[in-house]
């Protein structure tokens, strides 16, 4: 894999050691570039008629359902934009018709948050269920087929207003559910029980904030935190207390680490501020042991990206393909690199790609 990874970055890498590779491997690579290669933006506006959301957009996710493409996307300010790709409204202010000209991208809003949306997934027994988290340190859960929106978690002291929640997760039976906030600090709750009388159980796992945090899929029990205090942390919860928190893996980079994500395999890519893209390779597997220790761990592979955003570009991080068809391992990252629009030359425009997603199936 991490031959495949070098390939795909274009950095340099052991020409010797790839030809050590099978011709049925370097095959499937050159499929892969041919595939990215005819990628082309979606035709029908141009990106800047796509407005979801009013502000900056701080997440974005692609619906699970395979047959209508469903674009999600949260804001700097707590609103939830919903694109309906192959959807459509008439522009009242628009008398040419012609090629689609009288058309406008079919979105609908919801005021989710008072703040920041800093992420959302949809619930994995239940794709009708929309959960968001937020910097206004609450999570909710948004109901598509009704539009209504309730909360899940709420801080129990509500005066806390610096409990800022970063990520939030959920275990592959749709029941459990954990957050990270930056207090450095992991949450589990069990959504079974009634919200009033609902037990929310903290771990203090960082001494900082905690950027990122994710679940194996391979196992629900194993998680992977990454914080501002530049560490990547492998923890068992079967061996979690609010009082006892040991990790079982640990990776330290020179400068805070924003994201670290497990794919099906146990692989792990973590971005961050030094300029990495850290890839550590079959790190844990399904049946990983109850206890067992991995020490310290270093990078199968590190891939030199520019991670530094600034204040006016949402934090990158990056992401697995969640089920890739061809059975290749990939991740997508934003890039600070800024490119012409293929589609105005002429007018020099610019993008910079931030946050991003790769829709679960297929090549959106």
């Amino acid at each position: 894999m991490g031959v495949i990874l070098r390939e795909l970055a274009r950095v340099p890498f052991d020409r010797e050691e790839f030809e050590k590779e099978s011709e049925g491997v370097r095959v499937e690579l050159r499929e892969m570039r041919r595939q990215m290669s005819e990628m082309t933006l979606f035709e029908k506006w141009t990106p800047k008629e796509i407005t979801i959301t009013p502000e900056r957009i701080y997440y974005i996710g692609m619906h699970p359902s395979p047959s209508k493409p469903l674009v999600f996307a949260g804001d700097k300010v707590g609103n939830l934009g919903i694109w309906d790709v192959f959807g459509h409204v008439q522009n009242a202010d628009e008398d040419d018709e012609e090629d689609g000209g009288g058309q406008l991208p079919l979105v609908t809003s919801y005021k989710m948050h008072s703040r920041t949306i800093s992420q959302f997934l949809f619930s994995p027994t239940d794709p009708t269920k929309l959960y968001t988290s937020s910097y206004d340190t609450t999570i909710r859960v948004l109901d598509l087929p009704t539009g209504v929106a309730t909360e899940v978690y709420f801080p129990p002291d509500e005066s806390d207003t610096d409990a800022l929640i970063s990520s939030v997760q959920l275990q592959p039976n749709g029941n459990i559910m954990l957050f990270a906030n930056f207090h450095g600090e992991v949450g589990k709750l069990d959504l079974r029980e009634p919200v009033k009388g609902r037990t929310t159980t903290m771990y203090p796992l960082h001494e900082k904030k905690i950027g990122g945090l994710s679940v194996f899929p391979g196992n629900e029990e194993i998680i992977a935190t990454s914080s501002l205090d530049r560490t990547t942390k492998i923890w068992d919860l079967r061996k979690l207390t609010p009082k006892s928190q040991v990790f079982i893996a640990e990776y330290e980079a020179s400068k805070s680490i924003s994201s670290s994500e497990f794919n099906r395999q146990g692989d792990i890519v973590a971005t961050s501020y030094d300029d990495t893209l850290s890839v550590f390779n079959n790190v844990v597997s399904a049946d990983f042991p109850a206890g067992k220790s991995l020490g310290t761990i270093t990078p199968s592979d590190r891939i030199v990206h520019n991670n530094q955003t600034g204040r006016y570009v949402s934090v990158f991080k990056a992401r697995w393909h969640e089920r890739p068809e061809n059975g290749f391992e990939k991740f997508i990252v934003g890039n600070m690199k800024r490119y012409r629009s293929p589609r105005s030359p002429g007018q020099g425009i610019l993008i910079v790609g931030e946050s991003m997603c790769i829709r679960r199936r297929g090549s959106w």
